[in-house]
């Protein structure tokens, strides 16, 4: 079982690696050393003839550019940080309740690990946008691992990606009564600060809802950090060197 507050001893998380060559395993390593304040990596992972490779999605080029989910777990117990996996479906499962993703699967390699690394729990959060996989994650957990609701959903991606600018404004409008909605009952989980127009309507959202631990993505190193009572926030930024 997991340590779940060890979130609680975190304040800084990395996004997907080096910047301008994401998930990529020897230029994740070069920034963790050259900015020793990371807490949190994280990494996008699919699932491909049954491993867990690092890419943003199933497009080859990626993927043969990744690393196993195996040696990835090496380097964040060898440098003592934590593990974001973030999970990546295909597209056809934001519409319909199908999953790519073998939940089984990486719960058993995850496991497999923890042979070797007997403080693994405590090293590894899992999220996923695809609500199908999001939820086969919790259903298989047993509590073993601490899973992140990480929102919007892939869903509300999908529809950014056909909204003309025009109607940007309304659509982050929507978004955040999503998020609000989303994570009501959420006590860690994770924000994507391009849908929400201004400081103050992130700082709303933050005290509406039950959560302890919030990660904050997309967030700027120019950016003031946000002191709120009771809430533990972790900041996400893109490091490039």
């Amino acid at each position: 079982m997991n340590n779940k507050m060890f979130l609680k001893n975190v304040n800084i998380s990395c996004h997907h690696g080096k910047i301008t060559k994401e998930n990529q395993l020897d230029e994740a390593v070069n920034i963790i050393k050259n900015n020793k304040e990371i807490d949190i990596i994280e990494i996008d992972f699919v699932c491909v003839n049954n491993e867990f490779i690092s890419s943003h999605d199933y497009n080859d080029d990626m993927i043969k550019h990744g690393s196993m989910l195996e040696n990835w777990i090496h380097f964040v117990m060898l440098y003592n940080k934590i593990l974001w996996i973030d999970l990546k479906d295909i597209i056809p499962s934001i519409l319909i309740n199908y999953s790519y993703i073998n939940v089984e699967l990486l719960y058993n390699k995850l496991n497999n690990m923890k042979k070797i690394y007997h403080n693994l729990n405590n090293h590894i959060i899992i999220g996923c946008q695809f609500q199908y996989s999001y939820n086969n994650l919790i259903k298989n957990n047993n509590n073993d691992y601490l899973i992140i609701k990480d929102t919007p959903s892939c869903l509300m991606y999908l529809i950014d990606y056909f909204t003309p600018a025009c109607f940007k404004y309304v659509l982050n409008d929507i978004a955040v009564d999503y998020i609000v909605k989303e994570l009501n009952y959420e006590k860690y989980v994770a924000i994507d600060k391009s849908f929400i127009n201004n400081t103050k309507t992130l700082i709303d959202i933050i005290n509406k809802i039950n959560a302890i631990v919030i990660i904050i993505y997309n967030y700027e190193h120019s950016e003031s950090t946000l002191n709120i009572k009771n809430k533990h926030i972790i900041y996400q930024y893109n490091y490039y060197n």
